[in-house]
């Protein structure tokens, strides 16, 4: 049979063991620590905090592994940052348009689109270019494609009533 009190009594082995004891115990704190630091870079969720810094704490380092595992994978600044990415990319893709029918991706200057058949755009009859349905002229020519509407007043509501008109006398 072994007899450990051999290896307790030997001071060089004793002073090894307490040395092994002494930095398991340091990087288990500093686990502790980092998965502390961690968890609140990668989420507001507080539940999820408690959850991961007890893991670490109760298994020192199979808990770390776990916390690895079960971590969001992007910092909350690394989701504002892909977020503006996003963005940026969109911006700079200003040319692509989307149809107001299925929402699909086509050129800018089509008059209908290649997916759903809808009529996106009308086309200018001065210059033929492609326009919004929106615009109020053409903004290539200048052609007024739409006539404005006057604005409704209370007066021109009243459809009796006639303008009177001024006699010469």
């Amino acid at each position: 049979m072994l007899d450990f009190n051999i290896f307790l009594e030997s001071k060089p082995i004793l002073y090894t063991l307490i040395f092994l004891g002494v930095v398991l115990g340091i990087v288990w704190l500093l686990s502790i620590y980092w998965v502390y630091q961690d968890i609140f870079k990668r989420t507001r969720n507080v539940v999820l905090q408690v959850i991961s810094i007890v893991l670490a704490i109760i298994f020192p380092f199979f808990g770390l592994l776990m916390y690895s595992l079960v971590k969001p994978p992007l910092t909350l600044e690394e989701k504002k940052l892909q977020i503006l990415d996003e963005k940026i990319i969109k911006k700079q893709l200003g040319g692509l348009f989307l149809c107001p029918n299925c929402h699909r991706s086509i050129e800018d200057d089509y008059l209908f689109c290649p997916y759903c058949k809808t009529k996106v755009k009308d086309s200018c009859p001065r210059c033929d270019k492609p326009v919004d349905k929106k615009f109020l002229l053409c903004p290539y020519c200048g052609y007024e494609t739409r006539q404005k509407s006057p604005p409704q007043t209370a007066s021109s509501q009243n459809t009796n009533s006639k303008p009177k008109k001024k006699d010469k006398s």
